[in-house]
This record gives structure tokens, C-alpha cells and sequence, in this order.
């Protein structure tokens, strides 16, 4: 009996350790490639060094995209209370608006935002399906972008043509307006879709980053939109991304990538090679939890959305 019962008990542990191990590769596929080398590539003094974090006991609560302005005001994305968050240059909370609802002013689920040529902010809206415009004061202007069955927005970007890029969540595309919401064209890969494109941004070559993130990788686009590069990892040994979503580029021309199920931010060259990946900080106010979007303004800030710590971490960037 007692030899029954060990048997059985080798075995329930044999079939827990399967589990785990195909959990590991097929359920979240970048711990398949992970490896501790990844986290000794780089020291965490090497890495941009941390300066503060934006967001306090009223928010936000589900924090999505930032961008920042010419005059330094930060301005966050908040899905979870339907309002757009505003910051000072020093991290002061200065005001909010937005909120939940349909109408001018209000918001199903902010999700990008940019600042247009005029210095006005561009909010898409994923539940809504639109894309508002605001004064920097949080005033409704206008709908550029009126609700559609064919489009769902999420990131935006703003490209050196002047025109909006907008990430459709429905179609797999990336969808380019005008600052007028006319339709100029789609960006897509037919030959392997893209698959919910996040954030998008350009290059000093002026190439088109996609974070192509149900395809665990980034796409690079020429100028013509024909996909030039497909990026799935780096490192040595290559690790593989785990969910792609945020792209924004320093002054430099190196790629800050958000590796959000890694809780990682990783940064490349404008070839594609990596060059050093956020280590695994020790202390508890700067390790990333659920990193989406991140955007780099002028003065060589770097600020992270942090989804699952419910703030914004900002870094100094420094070649």
C-alpha cells in the first residue's frame, strides 16, 4: 500500500512539473527564451537612472500612453477614470480632465495621445472609437476623427510628414490622417499580418517601427510602407520579446522597446541589434510591473507607464 501511494505521489509530481514547464513555453511564450543573462548584461547604475515617479493614491489607475509637450507638461492617458492626467515638468500633479461617457468631453478609454503641429493634444479613444482634439487646458476643439465600424484606435503617432498614424486594434493595420481626419492610406504586412499593433515610431532614417505585438516582435516599414526588417529579440543568447508595446526613440537614434510580460525595457540601435536591457532592480520604487508605452521629450527624460504599479517612472537617458 505504502509503495501504491509513493508511486502516485511520483507521479502527481511528474505530470505538476509538465504542466509547468509547457505553461512556461506555450502559455507565456517569453519565458521560453528567458534566461538570468539578460539580467547581467547591464548594471542598473548603467542603465538611464531613475529620478521619480508620477501618480499618487488618485491615480492613474489604468495608465495607457504619455507624451509631453514644448513647455514640459506631461500628459498620461487614463483608462481606468476616463481622464487625461496632467504633470509638471518636476512631476507636480497640475490638473486632470475628461470624463466617463460619450460626449465632447468625455471618454470611453483614452488610449494615445500625441501633440499635434499647432501644440494642441490628440486623444484616441478605443471605446468610442474616435480621435478628439484638446487644447493643452483640456478645452474640446473638435473630432478629427469621427466614429467608425471599420477602426478601433489605440497608439498614435505623429510622423515627420505631419501626418497622424494611427494603430487600429480592429483590422491589424496601422491607419495614416491627416491633422484633418481625411484618409491618406493603411500600412500592413500582407505577407505576415500584423497582429494588435501598438505603439509605433520613426527613426532618424525615417522608417517606420511597429510594435507588433500578438506577433512578439517589432516590424520596421520604409518609406513606401514594404516591411524591411522583422525584429523577434536580441541579445546573446537571443532572448525572444514576450509582448511588444512602446517604441520611442532618443536623441541618439537607439530604440527604447517596452517588454511588457518581461517587465523589461530593452534598447537598440537603429539596426535592430540589442544593446542592453533594464536590469532587475533591487529597490522596489523602480521595478516595472506591466510597462506599456514610454516617450522621451527633449530634455532627455525618459517616462515609462508602469500599468501595473499605477504610475509613471522617469528615467534620464544619457548616451
Amino acid at each position: 500500500m505504502r509503495l501504491t501511494r509513493l508511486i502516485a505521489t511520483i507521479g502527481s509530481l511528474c505530470v505538476l512539473t509538465g504542466l509547468i514547464i509547457y505553461g512556461s513555453i506555450f502559455l507565456w511564450p517569453g519565458l521560453a527564451g528567458s534566461t538570468p543573462t539578460d539580467y547581467n548584461l547591464i548594471t542598473e547604475k548603467q542603465f538611464p537612472s531613475y529620478l521619480y515617479s508620477l501618480g499618487d493614491a488618485t491615480g492613474p489607475v489604468r495608465p495607457n500612453t504619455v507624451t509631453v509637450d514644448a513647455r514640459g507638461r506631461v500628459y498620461v492617458t487614463d483608462g481606468g477614470t476616463a481622464r487625461i492626467l496632467v504633470y509638471s515638468n518636476t512631476g507636480k500633479k497640475l490638473f486632470s480632465f475628461g470624463k466617463p461617457g460619450k460626449g465632447k468631453d468625455s471618454f470611453g478609454f483614452p488610449n494615445g495621445i500625441v501633440i499635434s503641429s499647432e501644440g494642441n493634444l490628440v486623444v484616441s479613444d478605443s471605446i468610442n472609437n474616435d480621435i478628439k482634439v484638446f487644447n493643452p487646458t483640456g478645452k474640446y476643439l473638435r473630432t478629427v476623427v469621427e466614429p467608425s465600424s471599420d477602426l478601433k484606435p489605440g497608439f498614435l503617432t505623429m510622423g515627420p510628414d505631419g501626418l497622424l498614424y494611427v494603430s487600429d486594434l480592429l483590422n491589424h493595420r496601422i491607419v495614416v490622417f491627416n491633422e484633418q481626419g481625411k484618409r491618406i492610406r493603411t500600412i500592413s504586412d500582407p505577407q505576415h499580418p500584423l497582429s494588435y499593433p501598438q505603439a509605433t515610431a520613426f527613426d532618424k532614417k525615417g522608417r517606420l517601427w511597429v510594435a507588433d505585438s500578438g506577433n512578439y516582435s517589432l516590424k520596421v516599414f520604409d518609406k513606401k510602407g514594404r516591411v524591411i526588417k522583422t525584429i523577434t529579440g536580441g541579445g546573446q543568447p537571443e532572448t525572444s520579446f514576450s509582448m511588444v508595446r512602446g517604441i520611442t526613440f532618443d536623441k541618439w537614434g537607439r530604440a527604447f522597446i517596452t517588454d511588457t510580460i518581461a517587465h523589461q525595457v530593452r534598447i537598440f540601435d537603429q539596426e535592430g541589434k540589442q544593446l542592453m536591457v533594464s536590469p532587475q532592480a533591487v529597490r522596489p520604487e523602480i521595478q516595472l510591473v506591466f510597462p506599456t508605452n514610454q516617450f522621451i521629450d527633449k530634455t532627455g527624460k525618459l517616462f515609462v507607464v508602469d500599468r501595473g504599479a499605477g504610475n509613471v517612472k522617469v528615467f534620464f537617458v544619457t548616451k
